[in-house]
């Protein structure tokens, strides 16, 4: 019974390792960089930023929507108000619901 047998070295010439591994080209990748300026409508409680979203809210043309500046706007807005809509309304809601079900449930059917 014969096996196979490979001869190599135990140690690869680093040479072909970096042949292998880096590109002698440079790198190079076309960067698209946008701005969007909207002085003090990042911060809540100021009369603008509350006058703006207020706008937003009660316009009829939806198409307003479609803009992307609007949509930036309203991502960048959206992770503040769901942290603060999760821990300031919906833990609360679920502590009263976990109550009420626990006090309907097991004490006010032991009244009667």
């Amino acid at each position: 019974m014969t096996y196979a047998c490979i001869e190599s070295h135990i140690w690869m010439d680093t040479k072909d390792i970096e042949k292998s591994l880096f590109k002698e080209s440079p790198v190079e990748a076309d960067i698209r960089l946008e701005f969007l300026d909207l002085p003090k409508l990042h911060c809540y409680g100021n009369k603008t930023t509350t006058a703006f979203f207020d706008s937003l809210a009660n316009t009829d043309n939806i198409e307003l929507f479609s803009n992307r500046g609007i949509q930036t706007i309203i991502d960048y807005k959206w992770k503040l108000a769901k942290e603060y809509t999760i821990k300031r309304l919906f833990v609360p809601f679920l502590g009263f619901m976990i109550t009420y079900f626990y006090y309907s449930n097991f004490i006010f059917n032991k009244r009667f």
